[in-house]
């Protein structure tokens, strides 16, 4: 472009709150590095504008001076680059820092939605030990309840889970009730209607808080499980 500079970097060292005049025909105005907040001006009487590291300014008339002006209250080595067009540039530079990567949708950085998908797969990988086919009673305690109702885990104590492994009741005809309850609600229930009775159940994934029993009313009855605490 005629009478303006092709592509020139300067370097200025300023004094706190130091201010310096640049002469020179350009169009184009970028900051390439400085070690404090500066700002500038175009032409003698303008004011003050801010402006940071990595940032620039276009003109459509060239403009052919520029006042630089330290506002970080220290030293300040300022790198500009002048040009009269645009500069194709293609180097990528990361100083001191890492590379962040935002999601253009939500705006979370990349190392947020790397910690969900992992918070995911964690828990995708938990729900199908707890429903996996039951090969083994290792870790699981036998509890039951023959006319009387035991507690197998109260909700206080169940903090972090329960997995009933099996479970069955059984009651002879004629002898009234036999239950696995949550929170004394059956979720697995035999009632005598002048016949025997037994069912069974297993892989039961009980949340913290709630508390698990066995009720049996008769001492023909009978309430069994095989679980473990998480």
């Amino acid at each position: 472009m005629p009478n303006t500079v092709i592509y020139e970097v300067r370097e200025y060292v300023l004094d706190a709150n130091g201010e310096t005049k640049e002469y020179i025909p350009a169009t184009r105005f970028r900051v390439l590095s400085a070690t404090g907040p500066l700002a500038i001006a175009f032409g003698p009487t303008d004011g003050f504008q801010r402006i940071e590291s990595g940032l620039g300014i276009s003109t459509i008339e060239p403009f052919k001076m520029v006042r630089i002006k330290d506002i970080s209250g220290a030293q300040n080595t300022i790198l500009v680059a002048y040009a009269g067009s645009d500069v194709a540039d293609s180097r990528l530079t990361i100083t001191g820092g890492q590379l962040g990567v935002l999601d253009p949708v939500g705006g979370e950085s990349f190392s947020d939605i790397v910690t969900a998908l992992q918070a995911v797969t964690a828990a995708m990988r938990e729900d199908q030990q707890l429903r996996a086919p039951l090969t083994t009673f290792d870790g699981a305690s036998y509890y039951q309840a023959v006319n009387t109702t035991t507690t197998v885990i109260s909700a206080a104590a169940n903090t972090g889970g329960f997995i009933i492994r099996w479970a069955g009741v059984q009651v002879q005809s004629g002898n009234g009730v036999a239950a696995v309850r949550l929170d004394d609600d059956e979720v697995l229930y035999a009632l005598s209607n002048n016949t025997d009775m037994i069912a069974n159940c297993g892989n039961i994934y009980v949340p913290a808080g709630v508390k698990v029993d066995l009720y049996s009313a008769a001492a023909a009855n009978k309430a069994w499980l095989w679980g473990e605490a998480l």
